[in-house]
């Protein structure tokens, strides 16, 4: 029986290859197909998350991959002279009492 150090000079290092992991998308920015080969055609290099799920919803834009799925705006009520009224102590009860309209924030 060989103790730790010996074992550790016999053993050899495996060198692993990484791959480069590659969406290909059409000039509309719609993916075509994910790949690890080296082809023609446009293409971005992409995390092993984002190979792994091959989604075809997603998006190439400007040479980033994007989710339209993704909520990219948050949305507020906010009181206005315009817009939806509702009763003034219930914001979910259409009535009188209170206009409010949606305010958009990046």
């Amino acid at each position: 029986m060989t103790n730790f150090w010996q074992a550790a000079t016999q053993h050899k290092k495996q060198h692993t290859v990484k791959t480069e992991r590659r969406l290909y998308y059409d000039d509309a920015g719609r993916p075509t197909h994910y790949t690890g080969e080296n082809l023609t055609g446009n293409y971005i290099i992409i995390e092993e998350q984002d190979f792994q799920e091959g989604r075809h919803d997603v998006l190439v834009i400007d040479g980033k991959l994007t989710r339209p799925n993704k909520i990219t705006k948050f949305q507020k009520l906010i009181p206005s002279k315009q817009g939806v009224e509702t009763l003034a102590d219930d914001v979910t009860i259409v009535g009188t009492g209170q206009h409010w309209e949606t305010k958009y924030y990046d």
